[in-house]
């Protein structure tokens, strides 16, 4: 994400444009088909139906629970409003930040891990103002370094009561040992992902392109589709694309 952001750069209306969504009910209802899906492929990726599977599920509920619950209560005290948008994203923290460690630690070790998840990326979704970097789905804050945050709490939070699989982790009497393969696999993922993204980046650009023309920005649906959703849109106000008589 970050190799494509240097390579795109920000769009023409950064800045200019609430980050806010096109429907906050389709907000809820995506959120809650992605919260029941996390359970797939946490608790499901070792195509198993057992006590681990279980063990996994149940982690991945609570640490998205707790995030969720933490991001609440920080935009409580910053702003004196809990939102419906902070909820979701805060749960989505959870559940990206527990995933590399769901088969692996505890319940209470899920919960601390969760707790952690919303705060460490709510702090983490401060960087935008701080960058000024053109990040519209928050995926930096929200997914990089809740994985990061998540692959490092293996090396943490590891048990072999849990999964005799893995390793102990630094709390529970394993050393630092996993802790160190765990940062040598994040630094040995993060350098290929980000090459081989810029790469194939530059690539796109210099020969397709890769973005559209900034003045075709406020009207997607309309360049794109020759539509758009809504006949009142401001977007759209004097557009001459073609809308369905009454008879049709």
């Amino acid at each position: 994400m970050v190799a494509l952001l240097l390579v795109l750069g920000r769009r023409k209306v950064f800045g200019n444009r609430a980050p806010l969504p096109h429907s906050i009910p389709f907000v809820i209802v995506g959120a809650g088909i992605l919260w029941f899906g996390w359970f797939g492929f946490n608790a499901g990726d070792g195509l198993r139906a057992d006590g681990l599977a279980a063990q996994a599920l149940l982690n991945t509920h609570v640490a998205g629970a707790a995030a969720l619950v933490v991001w609440l209560f920080i935009e409580w005290v910053l702003t004196r409003k809990a939102t419906v948008l902070g909820a979701v994203t805060g749960g989505v923290a959870g559940l990206a930040t527990i995933t590399p460690a769901a088969g692996y630690v505890s319940t209470v070790s899920a919960l601390v891990i969760g707790v952690l998840a919303g705060a460490v990326c709510h702090l983490a979704l401060r960087l935008k103002d701080v960058f000024k970097y053109d990040d519209a789905l928050d995926v930096i804050a929200v997914h990089f370094v809740g994985g990061v945050l998540g692959t490092l709490a293996v090396g943490f939070f590891g048990s072999r009561e849990i999964n005799d699989s893995g390793h102990d982790g630094l709390f529970f009497g394993g050393g630092g040992a996993l802790l160190g393969h765990q940062v040598v696999a994040l630094l040995a993922v993060i350098g290929y992902s980000f090459v081989l993204t810029l790469i194939i980046a530059l690539l796109i650009k210099w020969t397709v392109g890769l973005r559209v023309d900034p003045a075709d920005e406020d009207r997607m649906d309309e360049v794109e589709q020759g539509a758009c959703a809504y006949n009142d849109d401001e977007s759209v106000t004097g557009s001459t694309s073609v809308r369905p008589t009454a008879g049709s």
